[in-house]
């Protein structure tokens, strides 16, 4: 065989060699760029049950926090309005007392 012919069959050889690794390198990019994709839905996924949890979890704390304020100011209430019939109930009596001796003066007079 001559130098040549030998050139040319390395460089076949060459070139198979190169399309073979061309090829795996396209399908192991194909492959990779499969999945970057899901990896990249999954953790999309992932991204979007995490901010639901943490909407639920400010809405609970929300919610409990405005029961407790709700609870806090009907008790405020109660007290005011026990205190309101108490005091109208002495104011009621005062006022009583109050034309009941006016009216007596007046008779009185």
């Amino acid at each position: 065989m001559s130098t040549i012919e030998e050139i040319v069959k390395v460089e076949r050889e060459a070139a198979r060699t190169l399309e073979a690794a061309t090829a795996e390198a396209e399908r192991i990019k194909a492959a990779a760029t499969a999945q970057a994709a899901q990896i990249a839905a999954e953790a999309q996924m992932q991204a979007e049950r995490a901010a639901q949890e943490i909407l639920a979890s400010a809405d609970a704390r929300i919610a409990a926090e405005d029961a407790a304020a709700h609870e806090a100011l009907q008790a405020r209430l109660a007290q005011r309005a026990a205190a309101f019939d108490a005091q109208a109930g002495e104011l009621a009596s005062w006022l009583v007392r109050t034309v009941m001796n006016a009216a007596q003066d007046a008779r009185a007079a």
